[in-house]
């Protein structure tokens, strides 16, 4: 009798497929990831279109002048709108998953929640935050007179989903590098701020001589950012970034993230 109570209390199991309940927690992270991200106001919300109104705003009054001289064809108000939300995208998505396991440590003594879906969330909000984003900077273009009109739709979703994958992987890897170095973590700040200024946002890789041209190559984002503007104008000059290397830059990368995240993974949910 007593064995046959105890066992009627034992729970039960869900029915759920491991990939369901990986579904669920994500989207509970999620919802998890937008009150503090944004707070209880309307504010955060704006302040998502205000940050890169802002950026574009001061590269208009540092490189207006010379933006008809170099890209008569071409608004440079959507050019740089082509490489500050991209940017954006990348370095938001690799900082807030680098310390995507740290922030959410309270949460790994439930079983069902693993480090990788801390850091699965965070790509996907920075994700759905870009998109958000691009759509209301385009309105906004269109509202001033510089209508976008984009020449690949297919290219540049493509584009933006490895650029995506390329930043969570990269903050993983970063993520597991730091852990339980918290001086090293704020030295990747300083480290990524050279990548801005030789990543073509405010330039167009073409018009650099081509020593310059080949040494800017070295860095993977300008590639993303050139080849995104070849899906955005169909005008664009010819393209100097390769898809070859974006994506075995986010094929080698993943694949790193993977292999160090199976290896270290026990040593992420420890206090």
């Amino acid at each position: 009798m007593a064995m046959h109570a105890q066992s009627d209390i034992q729970p039960k199991p869900s029915g759920r497929s491991p990939l369901q309940v990986q579904c669920a927690v994500v989207f509970a992270l999620y919802l998890r990831e937008l009150r503090p991200r944004f707070g209880q106001h309307r504010l955060g919300y704006v302040w998502v279109v205000l940050e890169p109104l802002a950026h574009i705003g001061v590269l208009l009054l540092v490189f207006g002048l010379l933006s008809s001289r170099v890209m008569p064809n071409i608004s440079f108000p959507v050019f740089l709108a082509t490489g500050v939300a991209p940017w954006m995208l990348f370095s938001n998505t690799v900082s807030r998953c680098m310390v995507a396991v740290s922030s959410n440590q309270g949460l790994m003594g439930f079983s069902p929640v693993k480090p990788m879906d801390t850091v699965l969330t965070r790509v996907l909000v920075e994700l759905v935050m870009f998109v958000g984003m691009t759509f209301v900077l385009a309105g906004i273009a269109w509202w001033f007179g510089h209508p976008v009109e984009v020449a690949d739709p297919l290219m540049l979703v493509l584009l933006v989903v490895l650029l995506a994958v390329f930043s969570g992987g990269l903050g993983l890897v970063l993520s597991i590098a730091v852990h339980g170095r918290a001086d090293l973590a704020k030295f990747v700040p300083m480290l990524m701020r050279p990548l801005y200024f030789v990543s073509g946002i405010f330039f167009m890789l073409g018009s650099l001589p081509t020593q310059a041209r080949e040494l800017a190559l070295l860095n993977p984002l300008a590639h993303w950012l050139d080849l995104i503007r070849v899906a955005v104008f169909a005008n664009y000059p010819q393209a100097s970034g390769s898809l070859f290397m974006v994506v075995a830059c986010t094929a080698l990368t993943l694949l790193l993230a993977l292999m160090l995240y199976q290896v270290k993974r026990f040593d992420l949910v420890a206090t």
